[in-house]
């Protein structure tokens, strides 16, 4: 079960190696709250990520994280999960995760290090968990949160992990900061060796028909497929 004590110490490590600023923690720390709009899919969760996006994945210093309790549970080319007991896992990725990487050019290019999403993983897909998630939908609606979801008539398989389906929800940017995306996932995680899927993380909706794109689309062919 998360242990938000332990990952409070993880997420301040975390800050003195420079990866999150203490608006990051306050943020992160908020969904252990009662008063966390998404509590009860919180209850749920077996584990929670924070995903940063970094410059090189491979710079990470690992010792360091090692150091803190850390394992590493996947690394591939460009990526790297860190997992802490408590439940906590860290992701640094350089490669293209989402269909803002795609959109980026060299003079858009947000600054690294950032927290691309923060996931919320509920492994058990059963008909009680199944009923938590079909209410995020509904109460981002009700916050006035934009959403994208993934999966449902098939699962949602990206980078080189599977699961059965996915909400995004997009809370609104704060002064000084844009909102960080919320993952919520249901279903066992499937880890492929080698094989590797596309649905990448959808860019906050514009008012447009929004759709995830795939790996190595562009969002102009992604918008062309959803009109």
């Amino acid at each position: 079960m998360l242990a938000p004590p332990t990952s409070t110490k993880t997420l301040e490590a975390f800050r003195e190696l420079g990866y999150l600023t203490p608006g990051d923690i306050n943020e992160i720390e908020a969904i252990f709250g009662t008063d966390f709009p998404f509590a009860d899919a919180m209850a749920l969760a077996e584990s929670v990520h924070v995903n940063v996006k970094v410059d090189e994945a491979s710079d990470v210093p690992r010792a360091q994280i090692e150091a803190l309790g850390a394992t590493v549970e996947n690394e591939k080319d460009g990526y790297v999960k860190y997992a802490f007991a408590g439940g906590l896992n860290m992701i640094f990725a350089s490669r293209a995760i989402s269909q803002d990487d795609l959109a980026e050019s060299a003079d858009t290019q947000r600054k690294r290090p950032f927290i691309d999403h923060i996931g919320i993983d509920i492994r058990e897909d059963s008909d009680r968990s199944r009923r938590v998630f079909d209410t995020i939908v509904p109460r981002a609606d009700q916050m006035r949160w934009d959403h994208i979801s993934q999966g449902g008539d098939r699962p949602v398989f990206c980078l080189h992990v599977e699961v059965a389906a996915k909400h995004w929800l997009f809370p609104p940017d704060q002064p000084g900061r844009p909102g960080i995306p919320f993952e919520f996932a249901i279903g066992p995680l499937k880890v492929h060796s080698e094989a590797q899927g596309c649905d990448l993380r959808p860019a906050k909706p514009t008012g447009e028909a929004a759709s995830a794109p795939c790996c190595g689309e562009s969002p102009a062919e992604s918008a062309g497929k959803a009109r």
